[in-house]
């Protein structure tokens, strides 16, 4: 009957209405009401935001906070522009944390990017604390490490000299690529023997290791 409301003369769905209601046997309509329905408001439904996405009104912060930066400029990719190097420290403490390397060209390209844990910052240099630094010892150093990781010392310009043959801690083709640039390289350690190279290669556009050693 109430399908039929919907298309009877008002008069006429009035009247159908007013005996549904005086009739004890007929059923309760659990149909909604125009009048119970809320109004549409603007901005996109809930059921088309994909999960986990916030609101447009917010910027989200950063999945883990820095704790320490060191950063540079150097003539890297270019011999007429500096490149930027980053080395960021994030997580929870200086000791349990991740360390963060990159190193971004004059024009915005990402050349670099590295990731490995504080520990492997911590090389021999640490024993002028003895055999059993402390924690805040361990820390200190950490600091320094990262204050000395972009020492003018190593950066090389050029990466290879001419003429310098290449031996057994070399990569090849790398190496012979460095070395027809002539631009410069970045030498830097992890844990106590694990040096490494670094420069810039034209035709990968990007850096690569071209040289490790102790």
């Amino acid at each position: 009957m109430l399908h039929l409301l919907r298309f009877a003369a008002p008069w006429l769905a009035g009247a159908l209405l007013c005996a549904c209601q005086a009739n004890p046997d007929q059923g309760e309509s659990t149909a909604p009401s125009a009048a119970n329905t809320p109004p549409k408001t603007g901005g996109t439904p809930a059921a088309d935001v994909p999960p986990g996405m916030p609101p447009a009104a917010t910027t989200p912060l950063p999945a883990r906070r820095a704790l320490m930066e060191a950063t540079a400029e150097h003539r890297f990719s270019s011999k007429q522009a500096n490149d930027v190097f980053v080395l960021r420290i994030v997580g929870d403490s200086l000791l349990t944390g991740q360390v963060q390397f990159s190193i971004v060209a004059a024009a915005g390209d990402t050349l670099w990017r590295e990731q490995f844990p504080v520990a492997a910052l911590l090389d021999y240099g640490l024993l002028k604390y003895g055999e059993n630094p402390t924690a805040a010892q361990r820390e200190a150093y950490v600091r320094e490490r990262l204050d000395r990781f972009f020492a003018p010392a190593q950066f090389q310009e050029p990466a290879v000299k001419p003429g310098t043959a290449p031996n057994r801690h070399a990569k090849q083709p790398a190496w012979k690529e460095v070395q027809q640039t002539g631009l410069p390289g970045f030498a830097y350690s992890l844990y106590e023997e694990d040096g490494r190279q670094l420069a810039y290669l034209p035709s990968q556009r990007k850096a690569v290791v071209y040289y490790t050693c102790c």
